[in-house]
């Protein structure tokens, strides 16, 4: 992986907030899908709890080609957050 790459955590698997979202959910959101817009990031590495499907993530991200490669894995799996050296969390996020 090259050195431009990202790593998140998406706990339930979905960028989208739920019917009656948090502020949390609202914020992690926009900022997952500001940072997979950027332009900087080459690679996405995505970990969840949940199953996750490429094509569905990479819309809800608002992706609409393949200039941002994007692998998911499950939470206990260390290749891309190692590869990336950085790892966000939804959950760090909503911390002041």
């Amino acid at each position: 992986m090259t050195a431009a790459s990202l790593a998140f955590y998406i706990p339930d698997g979905k960028i989208t907030a739920p019917a009656k979202p948090y502020g949390r959910h609202v914020a992690n959101a926009g900022t997952y899908r500001a940072l997979a817009q950027s332009g900087r990031w080459e690679h996405l590495h995505v970990l969840s709890n949940e199953p996750l499907v490429v094509p569905e993530l990479a819309h809800e991200l608002g992706l609409v080609d393949d200039a941002v490669g994007i692998s998911t894995c499950p939470l206990m799996s260390t290749a891309g957050p190692v590869a990336s050296g950085i790892l966000l969390s939804g959950q760090a996020l909503a911390r002041k």
